[in-house]
């Protein structure tokens, strides 16, 4: 008996139709050959009630997808990234993109529900803000399909069954109880929320280190690599 086929809905939470080149490039590069694909579409001021109504659209479809992908709209995605975050075949499985700063997106572990978790050294190497690419450094962990705790939903590939056993609302900000002050780290995003209250319900998520994404900021790109050369600043 043949394997049910893969139906596959794809969303870019945006404002205002507003997207990187990049996107459009990721989607036409895609190798997408033998999925039914739809697209879910909204644009809303709130980066949470986007992905929150784009999950809606995502479970009234007529056709029932049974996946949503989500690509930001400043994040590429390399050609045969969709087919292998699908045949992963995890109920949440994200590709591997990084800040436009300092932080890698990818969380291995967490030390506790609120805490935001900077990466472990194991997983990543990094130059100062803006002085070239990140590196992720460990022959082993190449091409592999690992578990996570928590990433940014980026370039995020989530089963139907997640949302339909996930109350609502699937993506909400948290206080983090253990910062004081108005910084970063004073919220959980929505990204992290959405992972931590998979993670409560038995959810398991991964990372799939062989989806190497870029992160645009206008004509520049962070992408991941596996070369210790690309770590070296221009000129470098």
């Amino acid at each position: 008996m043949s394997a049910p086929p893969v139906r596959l809905a794809i969303a870019i939470p945006h404002r205002n139709g507003e997207c990187h080149i990049c996107v459009v490039r990721t989607l036409s590069s895609s190798d997408m050959r033998g999925l039914q694909v739809s697209i879910v579409d909204n644009s809303t001021t709130s980066i949470v009630e986007n992905r929150n109504v784009l999950v809606q659209k995502f479970l009234d479809l007529p056709t029932k997808p049974t996946h949503l992908f989500f690509l930001d709209t400043d994040v590429s995605v390399p050609p045969d990234g969709i087919k292998k975050l699908l045949a992963a075949d995890k109920p949440i499985v994200t590709g591997v993109y990084v800040d436009k700063k300092e932080m890698v997106f990818v969380v291995r572990k967490r030390l506790d529900r609120y805490h935001y978790v900077p990466v472990q050294q194991e997983w990543s190497k990094y130059p100062k803000p803006g002085t070239g690419p990140h590196w992720i450094v460990k022959d082993e962990l190449r091409d592999k399909v690992l578990p996570c705790d928590a990433a940014g939903a980026g370039c995020l590939m989530i089963r139907r069954e997640v949302f339909e056993q996930m109350p609502y609302p699937w993506f909400f900000e948290d206080f983090n109880p253990d910062v004081r002050g108005h910084s970063r780290e004073s919220m959980v995003s929505e990204d992290f929320s959405f992972f931590w209250k998979a993670n409560d319900l038995g959810i398991p998520s991964f990372v799939h280190t062989g989806v190497l994404c870029g992160h645009w900021f206008g004509t520049m790109v962070f992408p991941p690599s596996w070369r210790e050369e690309d770590l070296r600043p221009p000129g470098g």
